[in-house]
């Protein structure tokens, strides 16, 4: 990133456009694949060649859009380091980042899921967590899913590899006046313990309710990374679910894959 972020860098923040795309004017593909999805933005795509001067013609339009923030769309093959920072110094008040990959399709692919990111549901029924009338369901449950280090009850929930965690939700039954019914989101990291992410409870529900916490975390006070399937195992912990007057129905977290620039 060139440009850096104007807040941090004490300068004024753009007052023209939102974002402009930069491709390399030497060659098609990353123009082409950008187009529809900058035209669903209404954002300019400038051509550049790779290595500085920026073209007159090109920088008095930069100059005349003051973008608050420019995509560079290509490696530094396609686009060099060197005209990167020419035109962070062209724009000292946008934020100027780069959607690249080692090659030219795994940055098709990246601009592709920032174009179009999907959101989607990963979710646990309720009776993972022997949160249901039957007292032979719940019985099996509990066997299944106690922790007897933790005294909670605990299920796994699959996530794509990569997404982005955006909300953890958890639909209560709590008619109980005497508890509530907590429910942790968490990772498992190799050889260390459970690192909590988010958390809901019944608290002040009365019957049926939904809860949800769109503040993620890693461990105390930093924002969680992607997630991450090949080190780290996610899931649901729930206290407080063990009778038919407080239990827990359902267990969702909403995730995205890909992220809109």
């Amino acid at each position: 990133m060139a440009g850096g972020d104007p807040a941090e860098a004490g300068a004024p923040p753009a007052a023209g456009i939102d974002l402009v795309y930069v491709a390399v004017s030497t060659d098609f593909p990353d123009a082409l694949g950008l187009g529809p999805g900058a035209a669903s933005q209404n954002a300019p795509i400038l051509l550049v060649p790779t290595d500085p001067p920026i073209p007159g013609t090109t920088k008095d339009e930069l100059v005349r859009l003051d973008p608050k923030r420019v995509v560079i769309v290509g490696g530094t093959a396609a686009i060099s380091a060197g005209m990167e920072t020419e035109l962070g110094a062209l724009l000292p008040n946008a934020v100027v980042d780069r959607i690249s990959g080692p090659d030219r399709y795994a940055t098709n692919t990246d601009l592709t899921q920032s174009l179009y990111p999907l959101e989607g549901w990963a979710s646990i029924a309720g009776s993972a967590f022997g949160s249901d009338y039957s007292d032979d369901l719940v019985i099996k449950s509990f066997t299944s899913a106690y922790n007897e280090d933790t005294g909670n009850l605990e299920a796994s929930i699959q996530l794509p590899h990569g997404a982005t965690i955006l909300e953890f939700r958890v639909s209560f039954y709590d008619t109980d006046i005497g508890g509530d019914v907590s429910a942790f989101l968490y990772r498992l990291e190799p050889a260390v313990s459970a690192v909590q992410m988010a958390e809901v409870d019944s608290s002040g529900l009365s019957g049926e309710g939904a809860v949800s916490d769109t503040t993620i975390y890693h461990g105390a006070d930093t924002v969680i990374e992607p997630v991450d399937n090949s080190v780290y195992t996610y899931g649901v912990s729930v206290t407080g679910a063990n009778q038919v007057t407080r239990m827990i129905r359902q267990a969702m977290v909403r995730y995205r894959l890909g992220a809109t620039p």
